[in-house]
């Protein structure tokens, strides 16, 4: 029996290989795919840009690390699971985190994150709470917490991803804290 190996690992593992040993921005599409013998056409297929596969990475691996969390998982399970990941992988994340321009890991991380929020309410059939306002309270604590892991990976804060989830967590506006605590 053959061995099928799916593209988008391929590139996503050769892109992380580089990623871990130099910065974003000097990564070329060309030398992800030279690093795994693909072609330019074949990145193309799957992936817009070498951001769009970085942006793919994160959701992929946090998908599946909140998948295999059990069902009465909180806040707290899951920012100290992501954190944990994200320390494991530190030259990875430390890498890309430089890069703060459009289509960065922390704007990827508010959009991704508040829809999860988001998707969890509407899961908990809390749809008619999903007011213009608890959205943009949603985006805006969202976004405190992308800035603060994204200073946290630059070693900024030096806590332990436990001790650095329990901030974040700790630090909820009352306003989510009723749907998400």
């Amino acid at each position: 029996m053959a061995l099928r190996i799916n593209t988008k690992e391929v590139l996503a593992a050769s892109f992380q290989e580089l990623a871990r040993e130099m910065p974003l921005e000097s990564i070329l599409i060309k030398d992800i795919t030279d690093n795994c013998g693909a072609s330019r056409t074949t990145f193309y297929k799957h992936f817009k840009d070498k951001y769009d596969l970085m942006n793919w990475i994160f959701k992929r691996d946090v998908d599946v690390l909140l998948d295999r969390l059990p069902d009465s998982k909180n806040q707290y399970d899951e920012m100290a699971v992501i954190a944990e990941y994200i320390y494991r992988n530190k030259e990875f994340y430390s890498n890309v985190n430089h890069y703060k321009d459009q289509n960065s890991l922390r704007d990827f991380i508010v959009g991704y994150a508040s829809e999860y929020m988001l998707d969890k309410l509407r899961k908990r059939n809390l749809e008619e709470k999903i007011t213009d306002d608890l959205v943009f309270s949603i985006r805006q604590y969202v976004a405190s917490i992308a800035y603060m892991l994204s200073l946290w990976i630059d070693g900024r804060y030096q806590e332990d991803p436990k001790t650095f989830s329990k901030k974040v967590c700790d630090n909820i506006p009352e306003k989510l804290a009723v749907y998400f605590s």
